[in-house]
């Protein structure tokens, strides 16, 4: 007799982030509010991850272990990538995180009192009481552009499997997730192909001084007054990082009970490849790198590393750049 396969492919779901309580600064609604779940609509992967760490209990007289009892709090991590929107966000509340919401869980990550989200996409896992732990994109010139958000809490399991035959899921706090996948038809927030005028990256945080899309160094002219604005930009990329941590206390079950607290400073980087020399200060600076909509700002940045290439039948020579920060000096805009 034949076995029925049942698939779970990416047709029959859809990412959701959703804040546990009031979230300073997101942005879901349209009209600066403090909650409300987002659901992404160009969401492009979804990946759980949950670790038990146990510890074996080997003894005298006996071979192989006798028990593997969990002593310390397990960990779930959930991970998407989506394409963004780089147009102008008005009509996409709700449906994307724009800029607001993501510089939200980057300050809500190094808060004192963070206050926890639930991420997660049917039939794949879900987490709850999570803080985002890592954020990090890229654009090229001619392609889309592609962000990656990561969040570390505790498991998220649905409780009910009847949800999940409507395609519902009831999380273990009472919450009802309705899936709501995304007809292409109904997309309001288009993804968008990168054009050149859409990557900028500042160097003194004055801003982009309308170029198209050249490397802009504010801080350094050229000799006769005017900006350098040669070094043509091709692509570009960022990375936020702070560390995640799971607290247990004396006295708590740690299969539920880990609290996840962010552990800053972290680090970020700007990298950028572009077909002239030109970010050649050594000074500390603030660099401010726009991605469309998106303006990613970082505080006290330093050129890390520079990489110059030429060769024999290159239309150009290659000067890639890596920038670097701390995490706790990135914010979203």
């Amino acid at each position: 007799m034949a076995t029925t396969i049942q698939r779970t492919i990416y047709t029959g779901t859809n990412v959701f982030v959703d804040p546990e309580g009031n979230l300073t600064g997101w942005n879901s609604g349209g009209a600066g509010g403090t909650t409300g779940i987002v659901w992404i609509n160009t969401a492009q992967n979804a990946t759980f991850n949950l670790n038990i760490p146990r510890a074996d209990i080997n003894v005298f007289g006996v071979t192989g272990v006798i028990d593997r009892p969990q002593l310390e709090a397990e960990t779930a991590t959930f991970e998407f990538g989506m394409i963004p929107n780089l147009a102008t966000p008005a009509a996409v509340y709700n449906k994307t995180l724009i800029a607001d919401d993501l510089d939200a869980l980057i300050a809500d990550a190094i808060a004192e009192t963070p206050v926890y989200v639930a991420a997660g996409a049917m039939k794949v896992g879900a987490v709850k009481k999570a803080l985002m732990n890592s954020l990090t994109g890229e654009a090229t010139v001619g392609a889309l552009a592609n962000f990656t958000l990561s969040f570390t809490g505790a498991t998220h399991t649905a409780a009910d499997p009847a949800y999940a035959a409507a395609g519902t899921a009831q999380y273990d706090d009472d919450t009802v997730y309705t899936n709501v996948p995304v007809a292409a038809t109904n997309l309001t927030a288009k993804a968008s192909v990168v054009t050149p005028q859409e990557v900028v990256l500042t160097q003194g945080g004055s801003g982009n001084d309308g170029s198209n899309g050249a490397l802009v160094d504010e801080a350094m002219p050229d000799g006769d007054g005017d900006n350098i604005t040669e070094s043509c930009a091709q692509s570009a990329s960022f990375s936020w990082d702070v560390p995640v941590e799971t607290i247990l206390c004396l006295g708590s079950d740690p299969t539920s009970d880990g609290i996840a607290l962010g552990n800053p400073p972290g680090s970020s980087s700007f990298t950028v490849e572009a077909l002239s020399a030109q970010l050649v200060g050594k000074a500390k600076q603030d660099y401010k790198l726009s991605l469309g909509a998106y303006n990613f700002a970082m505080s006290g940045g330093e050129i890390d590393s520079r990489t110059h290439s030429l060769a024999v039948g290159d239309l150009y020579g290659s000067f890639n750049y890596v920038i670097g920060g701390t995490g706790d000096g990135f914010v979203v805009t």
